[in-house]
């Protein structure tokens, strides 16, 4: 049990263990967010039918999912790529949209044909939303570490943050070299530059 433990322990610490811990901890915060706002629209206020309230609330939740995943989990910060970020996140999440639609409808069914009190008919409708999203929680991990692992350089998590001999060794050394004649102007300030001749001149004689 003590090994396990310290196994666990030092998986945690390595670079692919905390990005792991990051992607659970973004979904439980993700998660929390559909929640609550499935139990607001559908459960209190009753805005909606089960159906429309879960694709409202999943919608919700995807926009913090994104930074969570983007910049929390794998690192990158900076202006998102359209085609190679965002569209593709977007095109998963709808799937699993589209997965808690069908769960939330069969939970809508079986609440109407077992004669559910609402309240109970809530919490079947989050547990069918939880389903669709457990369903699809292993497939978005593989599908994002390969989505913003491609695009750019991820900033580096904690300890990874030093820079690498390797890295060190491909940066320029500079190295100051003095040319000869620069060594050489130490004579210059002993030599005048010129001379000035101060020998009297003969006058020209003027022609009377």
């Amino acid at each position: 049990m003590r090994y396990g433990f310290h196994s666990l322990w030092e998986f945690y610490k390595s670079p692919k263990g905390k990005k792991l811990y990051r992607y659970v901890m973004g979904s439980v915060i993700t998660t929390i967010v559909s929640f609550a706002v499935l139990t607001l629209i559908y459960g209190v206020f009753k805005w909606w039918g089960a159906v429309t309230s879960t694709v409202i609330a999943n919608v919700i939740a995807t926009i913090p999912a994104y930074y969570l995943n983007r910049s929390w989990t794998w690192g990158k910060y900076g202006r998102s790529d359209v085609l190679r970020e965002i569209t593709p996140f977007w095109v998963l999440s709808i799937i699993g949209i589209l997965a808690s639609i069908g769960t939330a409808a069969l939970a809508a069914h079986i609440g109407r044909a077992e004669h559910f009190d609402h309240l109970v008919d809530v919490v079947v409708v989050n547990a069918a939303n939880l389903t669709a999203y457990g369903v699809l929680f292993i497939g978005k991990y593989l599908v994002f570490n390969h989505l913003f692992r491609l695009n750019g350089a991820p900033r580096p998590l904690d300890d990874e943050s030093a820079p690498s001999e390797d890295v060190e060794q491909s940066l320029p050394r500079l190295s100051l070299e003095i040319p000869e004649f620069v060594a050489g102007t130490s004579n210059l300030l002993t030599e005048p530059l010129y001379s000035i001749s101060m020998d009297p001149v003969a006058p020209t004689e003027v022609a009377s």
